[in-house]
């Protein structure tokens, strides 16, 4: 692979392309969660490359998804309804999502952090207008476990899912 430098050019112009990725703004790195409903009562599941299948956990690591550390995570998670309940995440997103923080130490068992609870560094963005797709933003600048839960309506009320998480406060160096 050939790497270009990029020169500086009069006055403000950057010297590298090292120095130009530092400078860029932050982006996000989308990624897909399907949260299967099925049956009725419901087991929840959810399905994506960043789930562990030891703890179960939603796993974001920068360092082995090669992200810089400036970047954050686009989450989608996408409802797959298999309940018959006619399921859709709510249509405000900050009670469609809640989380809690706990830092180094893991949440206890069967926490589910109640609805509307939320993070600075965790939080839902929009919910799509079917109702069948919510999007978060998880910057992922610190190592510590998490907690989060999903909440639904559907024809028999309220439904809730909640998995765990774990930022594991990766990052990527970019090399020239």
């Amino acid at each position: 692979m050939k790497h270009v430098t990029i020169t500086k050019k009069g006055r403000g112009g950057v010297k590298t392309l090292k120095e130009a990725r530092r400078l860029a703004a932050a982006t996000g790195w989308a990624r897909t969660v399907k949260v299967w409903a099925i049956g009725n009562p419901i087991t929840w599941k959810l399905e994506s490359s960043l789930k562990d299948p030891q703890s179960g956990y939603l796993v974001f690591n920068k360092k082995n998804d090669q992200m810089p550390k400036k970047d954050y995570y686009l989450v989608e998670f996408k409802l797959q309804d298999q309940s018959g309940l006619n399921l859709s995440f709510k249509s405000n997103p900050m009670k469609a999502f809640a989380v809690k923080i706990w830092g180094q130490q893991a949440p206890p068992a069967g926490y589910c952090p109640p609805q509307g609870s939320y993070a600075d560094t965790i939080y839902a963005i929009s919910c799509d207008q079917s109702g069948q797709s919510l999007t978060i933003r998880n910057d992922d600048m610190t190592s510590e476990y998490f907690s989060f839960a999903l909440f639904f309506d559907s024809t028999s009320g309220d439904q809730c899912c909640d998995p765990g998480g774990d930022n594991q406060n990766g990052n990527y160096i970019f090399r020239d």
